[in-house]
């Protein structure tokens, strides 16, 4: 019964599918961190569902928007607003106290704006390039990927403040099998992108481990630990990294695995 309260906790803080609200005790947070990614595999299906039917009917922009709108609507935004306040932090170049404390200001600022049109520019570049089933199958797997990443980054890394709701999560967690749960599914989620082709897949992994030696220096640099704004601004970025990797393989895999 844990297993499942942590779930319907997970689901109900880090998406919009309609579930039961459970209150914030710990005996229904000890492995919702570890539960969380699975909203990933959701968003994943129903994308990668969406790609299927639309496939002959729709292309190039209007279909990559489309897809784009998907995760959106389902996750309701809660990365991507990680992103946009870790953005407007990063550009304020003030000290540590003034970066945190633009982190859990609910305003949105001129910078967090730039960088989300850069981000969506990037994005949907990168989705009009890509036209295989199986590269976009790729692509839907990030969003299970990610947030794998996310959680991981969340139990591993120390906290920047001990306030916040990824604080409230990790603290009332069950760390020893939350992180197990999370090495598990990460193993798994790499295991698959290499069957989907060993060559496209280690493109994939490997840009995803840049971008967490990247995180994990600028976080650590500019607000000494993780925040959950930092932790959505890893997962916000990881499927931007993840779809660039396809368009890639997408424009030049057939030379890349000669």
């Amino acid at each position: 019964m844990a297993f499942f309260r942590s779930l319907l906790t997970a689901f109900s803080m880090y998406s919009r599918i309609p579930v039961p609200r459970l209150s914030w005790k710990e005996e229904n947070l000890r492995y919702a961190i570890g539960l969380f990614p699975l909203v990933g595999v959701v968003i994943g299906l129903l994308s990668y569902g969406f790609i299927w039917i639309s496939s002959g009917v729709l292309y190039g922009f209007p279909r990559a928007a489309l897809y784009a709108l998907i995760s959106l609507l389902i996750s309701g935004g809660i990365h991507l607003d990680g992103y946009l306040d870790t953005s407007d932090a990063l550009s304020s170049f003030g000290e540590r106290d003034k970066k945190l404390k633009i982190l859990s200001d609910p305003h949105i600022g001129s910078f967090a704006v730039i960088r989300l049109l850069c981000y969506y520019l990037v994005l949907l570049a990168a989705y009009t390039m890509i036209e295989g089933n199986e590269n976009w199958l790729r692509v839907s797997m990030g969003f299970y990927f990610s947030r794998i990443l996310s959680g991981s980054a969340s139990t591993l890394c120390r906290s920047a403040t001990r306030e916040g709701t990824l604080f409230t999560f990790t603290d009332g967690a069950q760390k020893l099998w939350v992180r197990g749960i999370l090495i598990f599914q990460l193993i798994l989620c790499a295991g698959l992108f290499l069957f989907t082709g060993i060559y496209a897949g280690s493109l994939i992994l490997l840009a995803n481990f840049g971008l967490i030696i990247y995180w994990r220096i600028v976080i650590y640099g500019s607000f000494g630990g993780i925040t959950g704004d930092t932790a959505g601004f890893l997962s916000t970025l990881s499927e931007c990294v993840t779809a660039v990797a396809v368009a890639v393989w997408e424009l030049y895999g057939s030379r890349m695995a000669l």
